[in-house]
């Protein structure tokens, strides 16, 4: 017995990021956070200072009415965020 395998939907499975306005660059952070990057990896990533990375995720934590970096992850994943 052949099975088909599911075709591939792209992000078209994602929620719409916009219903929190994140920027671009608040997604990319999001997105490092989620597959477990510290805050040096994300900033040395970007070129950016670790100050600028904790700005983002201060407005992420805002923007997603969390309160911690397991929250963020957390909401990420079971609102396909990421």
């Amino acid at each position: 017995m052949v099975t088909k395998k599911k075709p591939f939907t792209g992000n078209a499975n994602r929620l719409n990021i916009n219903v929190y306005e994140l920027s671009k660059r608040e997604q990319d952070v999001l997105n490092r956070l989620v597959t477990g990057d510290s805050y040096k990896m994300i900033a040395e990533s970007f070129s950016i200072n670790i100050g600028t990375v904790n700005s983002h995720i201060y407005r992420l934590y805002k923007k997603l009415h969390v309160n911690s970096k397991s929250a963020v992850i957390l909401k990420a994943i079971r609102e396909k965020l990421v």
